[in-house]
């Protein structure tokens, strides 16, 4: 029997340790999964690293923004720091296509939505399939540090491994697919029905036999509602019954929940190319707030917003700003029109922002230090509640051919 778990991003250690519990008292293999932000691994896994090798508990941590080898490393010393042996790590790198790939070729690609003009490509990364993870399983990593892979891949590459499944097992890859993707829902997946708003105390994990059967069970008391699966099931369809993953296209014509087990779920081969997103970066992008509150704060804070777009148009350049007031500006304000325009409301607590773009960053910093100055040399009682200045960034999803994937297996020697 293989059993499967998800923690979601770790972030409560208390279900995430009796989750991995559940996973480890079954007789078989025991796997959990955590997605985790590169710097966050010895506050989640401080307490979990030794169970998991005491417990011979597979630990697949993927990283989908971070660096993978980095949290092997990282990994291999807080083991030394809990004075247990060096683990048998693998590390599966090539999600960021730009490490592998030239900008050129990357654009070239269809995108939903396509860039705006001017905009450059700054980031792109694929989902990675489970054969570079079942290679390193099959050489005995206890540990997987990964980059972004499909929702499918564990579940589909130890399937694969304890059940010596073949690549064209199509029906039962596809049951395995569903166990990804059910169990990335986190607690939704095993939770209430639609109209129920309580928080759900505990984790899903997921049985797979030989045969594809696959059951769900969740580690809090109450039962496995069929309304979360099913929700989680049908998330993200790219066709009626269709979605497709890395390695098989998954058909829910015909699946049916009974409780917490699914059947009947078909697969058929996998397209020819893997989902991605890609990151592209244009011009600049600034925003302030300043809070005026007491007695004749609408009128103080009319002052200074009348006061900052003056300012503003003096700066040099074509940056494009708009000022208004929070709470009584927005839903009056025509297109174009001004705060000098506007007659002071009543109320006791304003709040004036602004926002800014440009095409240098330059512009952006010289309209924010306008609305700092305000604080200090313009009508008294304004707080100052942020000033951010950042790219402007448009995420679109892509196709990549998995011609143009390159995934890097690594397996680092632990101690026996």
């Amino acid at each position: 029997m293989l059993r499967i778990g998800h923690a979601g991003h770790g972030e409560r250690p208390v279900a995430t340790a009796a989750l991995l519990d559940r996973v480890a008292e079954a007789e078989g293999t025991g796997v959990l999964v955590l997605q985790l932000d590169a710097g966050d691994v010895e506050r989640a896994l401080g307490d979990l690293l030794v169970p998991c090798l005491s417990k011979r508990v597979r630990l697949v941590v993927e990283v989908p923004d971070g660096d993978p080898l980095a949290v092997a490393n990282a990994l291999t010393r807080l083991a030394a720091r809990l004075g247990k042996r060096r683990p048998r790590v693998g590390v599966l790198e090539g999600h960021n296509l730009l490490a592998t790939q030239l900008p050129a070729v990357l654009v070239a690609l269809r995108c939903d939505p396509p860039p705006p003009p001017g905009f450059a490509l700054a980031a792109a990364e694929a989902e990675l399939g489970s054969e570079p993870l079942l290679g390193l399983i099959a050489k005995g990593a206890e540990i997987l540090a990964t980059g972004t892979l499909a929702a499918s891949s564990v579940a589909i590459a130890f399937a694969r491994h304890v059940h010596r499944w073949q690549e064209g097992d199509f029906d039962r890859l596809a049951a395995a697919a569903c166990v990804g993707r059910i169990l990335r829902a986190g607690a939704a997946s095993v939770g209430g029905d639609l109209d129920e708003t309580a928080l759900v105390e505990g984790l899903p994990f997921a049985d797979i036999a030989a045969d594809g059967a696959v059951r769900f069970h969740a580690t809090h008391a109450g039962p496995v509602r069929v309304a979360g699966l099913a929700l989680s099931l049908l998330d993200g369809l790219a066709a009626p019954t269709q979605w497709i993953e890395p390695d098989v296209t998954v058909d829910l014509g015909n699946a049916a929940l009974h409780g917490p087990q699914l059947e009947g779920v078909a697969g058929a081969p996998a397209a020819n190319w893997v989902a991605g997103r890609f990151v592209f970066e244009g011009g600049h992008a600034g925003a302030a707030e300043i809070a005026y509150g007491g007695g004749g704060a609408a009128a103080r804070g009319l002052a200074a917003a009348r006061e900052l777009e003056t300012r503003l148009e003096a700066l040099p350049g074509d940056a494009r700003v708009r000022v208004e007031i929070v709470g009584f500006d927005a839903a009056a304000k025509a297109a174009g029109e001004q705060v000098r325009d506007l007659a002071v409301a009543p109320g006791r607590d304003v709040r004036v922002r602004l926002a800014v773009r440009g095409e240098t960053g330059a512009q952006v910093r010289a309209a924010l230090a306008e609305a700092q100055a305000l604080v200090r040399f313009g009508p008294a009682g304004g707080a100052l509640l942020y000033a951010t200045a950042a790219r402007e960034r448009r995420v679109s999803d892509a196709r990549i051919d998995k011609i143009l994937m390159a995934p890097r297996a690594t397996q680092m020697m632990g101690d026996l």
